[in-house]
């Protein structure tokens, strides 16, 4: 079947089953909340930021996510890339800005500077790692007194509800 297999229905599909698998209110437009936070290679930023930052405004015009790039305190090697808004806007705007720093390396063969007549070179032994996002709050239990992340909520209670259905199927 189709399912995650990107090479069964194509990178749409995975993304459309995704998307229509969220609940209601996480996909709600209305639902701004959000973060999706990843590193950025120093020499690629100029790349994502585009000449006086027109390429995040239009990475925002097309998604509707905010996306802001910030320093990275002690880090003179990557800049910090925060995707802000609803779910499905931040992914549509992390999948242009990874496209954007992807790109970039190829330009610069991933050591920030260019490649002879802009092909790109051959990476080095141990090529940069992709960025790993981190959503803000996964994986963390929320502080006593402390209301818990709503999108984790919901899929939690997807999957309660899912695996309580087949608990009653295999009883039948």
């Amino acid at each position: 079947g189709g399912g995650w297999d990107g090479a069964a229905g194509g990178a749409h599909d995975v993304l459309s089953a995704a998307a229509a698998g969220l609940p209601a209110n996480v996909a709600s437009p209305q639902n701004r909340s959000q973060t999706l936070t990843f590193g950025c290679p120093i020499d690629c930023v100029s790349a994502v930021i585009g000449k006086a930052g027109s390429i995040i405004q239009e990475i925002q015009a097309a998604t509707g996510a905010r996306v802001q790039i910030r320093e990275i305190e002690g880090d003179d090697q990557e800049k910090s890339v925060i995707i802000s808004g609803n779910a499905v806007h931040v992914a549509a705007a992390f999948l242009h800005v990874v496209g954007r720093i992807g790109a970039a390396q190829g330009r610069t063969g991933g050591h920030g500077r260019p490649a002879p007549g802009g092909l790109p070179v051959v990476p080095p032994a141990r090529a940069p790692a992709a960025p790993t996002p981190a959503f803000q709050g996964w994986g963390e239990e929320p502080a006593e007194g402390e209301e818990g992340d709503p999108l984790m909520a919901a899929l939690d209670a997807q999957l309660d509800s899912h695996l309580e259905g087949e608990e009653q199927e295999d009883a039948a």
